[in-house]
């Protein structure tokens, strides 16, 4: 994980691919990746990962809430979903530090 997959999430924020907070739960049949921030709640940790579980949907994590939010220019995030699989792809590799 590095700081570029945070600026890569900045930009498919501004190209409108992401999914945030509590909206994804409802639609995680369309999202690609969910970036999980390892300092969320227990139950939101459990629900997220139960819903993306049931949906067949990858998991990253290892940045906090403030770091995802940041990386938007919004507060704290506890989740984030993609809904660009080719972008997704590219974030996954890069969140590898590939």
């Amino acid at each position: 994980m590095n700081d570029k997959s945070l600026q890569f999430l900045g930009l498919l924020n501004r190209a409108g691919k992401l999914l945030i907070g509590e909206s994804l739960l409802y639609k995680m049949d369309r999202i690609a990746i969910l970036i999980l921030a390892d300092d969320a709640s227990d139950r939101s940790r459990k629900t997220y990962l139960n819903k993306a579980k049931s949906a067949e949907v990858a998991v990253l994590g290892g940045y906090s809430k403030a770091e995802l939010g940041a990386s938007l220019g919004l507060g704290e995030v506890s989740a984030i979903g993609l809904l660009d699989k080719k972008a997704a792809k590219k974030l996954a590799e890069s969140w590898k530090g590939e």
